[in-house]
């Protein structure tokens, strides 16, 4: 794993030491279309997380120059004093130089040394996309994606890119193969990667020493008629913490609420549930975050228990952890953006059709502002 530290005398709650992190110290060459994550910490003088600081990335030279990096996002650190920046790169093979900074103060932390390779593994295999489409039967019966790899360790992690989501498992023995389970008996389907259109697939592992071993791609579409897409219905879901349309850091970092409708489902005038989740097999929210370019910079999904949803739950409230401190995905999601959007929507599986959102709801989000 990368890291760096370096430090300097100040204040208490002023920003005196940067930590730079990620999961790895690699990058390949021909993913400048995909953001690498990295993990910028702040604290103070006395070792205690600063929260609310602006972060960036910068490069500097190297043997082999300097990489093009392109920030994605605007990352500002949370309660723990961690931001996550996501970052695109462009460069040839070799090793670079990356730095933490805050400029505000001239912090930076000490170089980290990335190294920029090519890609040496098999694009994933995907059984049910053998003829390059999934339909309805693949998506009914299974959808498998098989990371290979020679020799991969216990304890690496492996990472599933498709199309703009990303998957991780971590391996519980040595292994050539990671199978990625993602429709079947006893799995709720993310459906942000089963919508009616095309998806890049590949992947990458990060072995227990932090290096990385990146795979080609592979292309695929999505086809279906039982959903992907192809029923959607008027329901809009609600925040109501966003409710004069936006998200700042305390309404994310004390956790927001989602609202999900739990009336009729209506679809070309015929009803098809009296109450979608308490009738529904599945149910899950999908979530992209967005850049003020409009460019998407994260995903998430989050599968809800249907399990016993009284009909009089309406709408029913999906809740956030509220402790600051407490970090989840949703406010790992959320305090990533810095400063752009979210779009909001769900899906929902009745009597093996999965309905979606007409219209996404959308949320300006600033974890710049501290309350309205």
């Amino acid at each position: 794993m990368g890291k760096s530290i370096t430090a300097k005398n100040s204040a208490a709650s002023v920003p005196a030491l940067i930590e730079l992190n990620s999961d790895s110290s690699d990058w390949c060459t021909e993913w400048p279309d995909v953001s690498k994550c990295f993990y910028i910490t702040v604290y103070d003088s006395d070792k205690k997380p600063v929260s609310g600081v602006a972060v960036g990335l910068e490069t500097l030279e190297a043997t082999d120059g300097k990489p093009e990096l392109t920030l994605m996002n605007r990352p500002v650190t949370n309660a723990n004093g961690v931001a996550i920046a996501f970052c695109r790169i462009k460069a040839e093979a070799g090793q670079y130089a990356v730095v933490a900074v805050h400029s505000a103060t001239q912090l930076q932390s000490s170089p980290m040394i990335l190294n920029m390779k090519a890609s040496e593994l098999p694009a994933p295999r995907i059984p049910a996309a053998f003829d390059s489409i999934i339909d309805d039967y693949d998506y009914a019966n299974s959808v498998m994606a098989n990371v290979i790899g020679a020799q991969m360790q216990r304890g690496s992690v492996v990472y599933l890119l498709w199309g703009d989501n990303m998957l991780q498992q971590i391996l519980t023995e040595d292994d050539n193969s990671c199978p990625f389970f993602l429709t079947g008996r006893g799995i709720v389907p993310d459906e942000r990667l089963f919508q009616n259109q095309s998806y890049r697939v590949r992947a990458f592992v990060v072995d227990p020493a932090g290096n990385g071993s990146f795979s080609t791609q592979i292309l695929l579409g999505v086809s279906r008629t039982h959903g992907g897409g192809a029923l959607p219905f008027c329901e809009p879901l609600d925040i109501p913490q966003g409710d004069d349309g936006l998200l700042n850091q305390e309404d994310i970092l004390n956790g927001v609420t989602i609202n999900i409708p739990n009336g009729p489902l209506i679809l070309n005038g015929h009803t098809q549930a009296e109450h979608q989740l308490t009738e529904a097999t599945a149910a899950s929210i999908s979530l992209k975050a967005l850049n003020n370019d409009g460019v998407t910079i994260n995903t998430l999904n989050i599968p809800l228990n249907v399990v016993n949803i009284p009909a009089e739950d309406d709408p029913y409230p999906y809740q956030d952890t509220p402790d600051p401190r407490q970090p989840t995905a949703l406010k790992d999601l959320l305090m990533s953006i810095g400063a752009g959007s979210i779009m909001v929507s769900y899906n929902v599986t009745i009597k093996n059709y999965t309905y979606s959102v007409t219209k996404e709801r959308s949320y300006e989000v600033d974890v710049s502002q501290l309350s309205h």
